[in-house]
């Protein structure tokens, strides 16, 4: 397997650095690393996944080929060691890349990771997944942007139009993301949980509403000495609550270090 060198944006931790040890923080699907700027007190990177924002558009779109993109980025950015946080699918992620490389990944953060969906209702999502949205003009995607994000500030609709929406050869405007990617994404988070789960210090955090995980998961993560928090907020926690997310993201990621046994 070919594996990519990922676009990566480096973290701004916006005033003092809680801990050196680098992150690499995984968006979700028909996102982009840029969405992880309300993280705060960490160095690292955001990293774009294969199909999409600059990344390689490219297939292969497996859970495999995105995992071993993201080791060889890891292998130049963080050669010694680092931590994990995933969105969604990035959480699916997060887990294949945690299992090849625990010896490299100190602990990871999980948020509402698309890991084990119910196959009819992934099955619902990659088919609405091909009909992606087409735009005239910026201005018409920054108010639907703002109206599916109703809870974002103006200049964070405003930076993900800026930083995520391209001009196509057709004189329309799309999102930076292949259809085809997110649709594979969602065929691949059908896929049961990886066994063994990785023997890494893991915080899973499950959405208070419209969650993928299903009862089944939280009880296969916790009897595998995973923690499990919940999020007043969406899938969408990342845009519902920024500040609760980065709050518990960096309350675990600085907790004394110690290994769930499998």
């Amino acid at each position: 397997m070919s594996a990519a060198l990922l676009h990566a944006r480096p973290l701004d931790p916006g005033g003092p650095v809680r801990t050196a040890r680098p992150l690499l923080a995984l968006h979700g699907v028909r996102g982009h690393g840029g969405r992880w700027g309300f993280l705060t007190g960490r160095t690292g990177y955001a990293v774009d996944l294969r199909g999409h924002g600059r990344s390689v558009h490219r297939p292969p779109w497996t859970l495999d080929q995105h995992a071993a993109d993201v080791a060889a980025t890891a292998a130049r950015l963080a050669p010694d060691g680092f931590d994990l946080v995933g969105l969604s699918f990035g959480g699916a992620v997060a887990l294949q890349v945690a299992a090849r490389l625990p010896h490299l990944v100190h602990r990871q953060v999980l948020l509402d990771p698309a890991v084990a969906v119910d196959p009819a209702r992934a099955r619902e999502l990659a088919r609405a997944a091909l009909d992606a949205p087409v735009f005239a003009d910026p201005a018409e995607a920054r108010a639907v942007r703002a109206r599916t994000w109703p809870q974002a500030p103006d200049r964070v609709v405003d930076e993900e139009v800026r930083t995520h929406l391209a001009a196509s050869a057709d004189g329309r405007w799309r999102w930076r993301y292949h259809p085809g990617a997110v649709a594979a994404a969602f065929t691949e988070a059908a896929r049961p949980l990886p066994d063994p789960l990785p023997a890494v210090p893991t915080l899973v955090v499950a959405a208070a509403r419209g969650s993928l995980l299903t009862a089944a998961t939280l009880r296969a993560v916790r009897a595998h000495g995973y923690r499990v928090a919940e999020v007043d907020a969406g899938h969408g926690m990342d845009i519902e609550a920024p500040g609760v997310v980065d709050g518990l993201v960096a309350q675990f990621l600085e907790r004394p270090t110690g290994r769930p046994t499998p």
